[in-house]
This record gives structure tokens, C-alpha cells and sequence, in this order.
């Protein structure tokens, strides 16, 4: 059940971050202005705290747990460097930016964290 729901979730924050990615490149490629960019990331922001959400309330057996917690801290990390962004666009300072990279970078580092955790649970069970 959890691996299922989990599996879930890992694919629904992977389509999200992907057509975020998407905008994101439209902006670098000059298609979407700093305004628009801040308009698009005001639309993606809920559906990452959804997923956030969805991410809490996910069920996690007690050899699970430190999976989902890293995961968690992974969409957290994820939406805080989305703001970040954001807020730099708005306000062109250089420390919102560094903090976005930062955060990104943390987010891609728990995921990885958490599906090595779940590969090390998975193979307890074997």
C-alpha cells in the first residue's frame, strides 16, 4: 500500500516539476517576462503545497517513515526555492536567487536520500 501511494506521489511532483520546468525555460529562452514568470510560479505554488500536503497525510509504515520524511523535505525544499525565485524576479536581489539554487539543490538531494532509503527498506524485507 505505501509503495503504491508513494510511487503516486513521486510521479505527480515529477509532472509538476517537469511543466514548471518547462516555464521556467520559456523564461530563459526570453518567451515569458519577469511578470509573467512571477504569474506562473503564483499558479504552480498551491500545487506544490498540495503535494506537500498529500505528502504529510501519506501512511508510513514505522521502516518507511524516514523515506516519507525525506521525500517531505524534498517538495518542502522544492517550494521554497520556487518562492525564492519568484521573489527574486520581483525584487532582483542576489541572495533570493542564491537561496532558490540552494533550495533546489537540497530538494534533489533528499530525493535521492529518499529513494535510497527506500531501496535499503525494500531490501530489509527480501
Amino acid at each position: 500500500m505505501f509503495a503504491a501511494s508513494f510511487e503516486d506521489l513521486v510521479n505527480k511532483a515529477n509532472l509538476l516539476t517537469h511543466d514548471y520546468d518547462i516555464q521556467v525555460k520559456k523564461w530563459q529562452m526570453i518567451e515569458n517576462n519577469d511578470t509573467t514568470m512571477i504569474s506562473i510560479t503564483d499558479s504552480y505554488l498551491p500545487k506544490f503545497q498540495e503535494l506537500i500536503t498529500e505528502a504529510k497525510n501519506l501512511h508510513a509504515p514505522a521502516k518507511f517513515k524516514n523515506v516519507k520524511e525525506l521525500y517531505l523535505k524534498s517538495l518542502e525544499s522544492e517550494l521554497q526555492s520556487n518562492i525564492y525565485f519568484r521573489n527574486n524576479l520581483e525584487s532582483s536581489n542576489d541572495l533570493e536567487s542564491t537561496l532558490s539554487s540552494k533550495l533546489y539543490s537540497d530538494a534533489f538531494k533528499y530525493e535521492i536520500e529518499s529513494f535510497r532509503a527506500l531501496e535499503s527498506a525494500a531490501n530489509k524485507i527480501k
